[in-house]
């Protein structure tokens, strides 16, 4: 009974010893399948020693805050406009491994190409370099200044009412299995610092977008095309419309009521009111034109179908003068009021759907 108690413990101890030996071994492997200097990226830009074993999460996740400090030379249809910003770069993980010989492995952004801002050719006209600002709440910080010259391309189809997506691009320079671009979650976008945007926009928000693009770089130690992170601020830019619109819009309107003015001129004066009508018309065209020369715009616009609404309105009342003068107005909807509001109900229903459906 003795010894089948001590052979039942000695296969006991045995077993324990075997498992502890296969966690260890598990455990080795695990780092050194994760260790830095067996990863794909880290092996092409640092060289390491045989000693060296630090354990790394992937992906590097790096997020931004956008300070937006001015935006220039932003006018209708012109294509290049000058941003100044700040880029704040956080490194939500550790920012130096320190190594088993003794050496400290620093994930600068740019000595590592970990990303880079998205620009034209040649378009810097200042910017600094990555500078690293230190760890704050268990992040580190870097930081840049960046002015250069951008370029957007306008979508007008709902001008005056249109908003602008302008925006910046951070692009991952790595696949995303090991880096991706995020916004900061702590930083929101800043703009309250832009003093110089041209009169009559105004910025109403900073959104942040991420996308993958699929590059044509074949990875062997993937298996595949690399695909990387794009980190998007978008610059939500509208105009103030109000006083726009009036401006765009006010000739249209004072001919519409001319035009309808003339309903209410006696038949014996019909060299008056046909007066009126062509007048009206005369003026409701060279409103078009005037809101034509302030935009250069290949696409129709809301500006066009408005134009266009009250040109067809202003014509429509014309042919109403001549056929009554003809043919007299006995029915109820050939009445000057009736066709006072029959017109103004049609204006009003077709303008708010251009509007809506813009």
């Amino acid at each position: 009974m003795f010894l089948r108690q001590l052979l039942g413990l000695l296969l006991l101890f045995m077993m324990i010893s075997c498992s502890e030996r296969d966690y260890r071994e598990r455990k080795l492997d695990r780092i050194q399948t994760n260790s830095i200097k067996e990863h794909p990226y880290w092996s092409r830009v640092y060289s390491f020693k045989d000693s060296d074993s630090v354990q790394l999460a992937i992906p590097v996740e790096l997020s931004f805050e956008f300070v937006l400090e001015d935006l220039l030379s932003l006018e209708t249809n012109k294509p290049n406009y000058i941003i100044k910003s700040s880029l704040y770069a956080y490194h939500d993980k550790e920012v130096a491994y320190e190594l088993n010989n003794g050496d400290t492995l620093f994930l600068m952004p740019e000595r590592k190409n970990l990303f880079r801002v998205v620009h034209p050719e040649n378009s810097y006209l200042k910017q600094t370099p990555w500078n690293y600002d230190g760890t704050f709440d268990g992040e580190a910080q870097f930081s840049k200044y960046l002015e250069t010259e951008m370029y957007h391309n306008w979508d007008m189809t709902r001008y005056p009412f249109d908003v602008q997506k302008v925006t910046l691009r951070i692009e991952s320079l790595q696949d995303s299995s090991l880096v991706r671009i995020r916004d900061s979650k702590v930083f929101p976008p800043n703009f309250s610092g832009v003093r110089n945007l041209r009169k009559g926009f105004v910025i109403d928000t900073i959104l942040f977008n991420e996308t993958f693009e699929e590059t044509t770089i074949y990875d062997e130690d993937l298996g595949r095309a690399e695909v990387r992170s794009i980190g998007e601020f978008h610059m939500m830019i509208s105009r103030k419309n109000s006083w726009l619109f009036l401006k765009l819009f006010s000739g249209g309107l004072i001919a519409m009521f001319i035009s309808w003015l003339s309903f209410f001129i006696t038949k014996d004066e019909f060299e008056s009111r046909i007066e009126l009508s062509i007048g009206s018309i005369i003026a409701v065209v060279g409103n078009k034109y005037f809101v034509d020369s302030a935009i250069s715009s290949e696409i129709l616009t809301v500006a066009d179908v408005m134009n266009n609404l009250f040109i067809l309105l202003v014509v429509i009342n014309t042919f109403y003068i001549v056929y009554v003068q003809r043919n007299g107005d006995d029915r109820w909807w050939l009445k000057p009021i009736s066709m006072f509001g029959i017109t103004l109900l049609v204006f009003v229903l077709a303008s708010t759907a251009t509007l809506l459906l813009a």
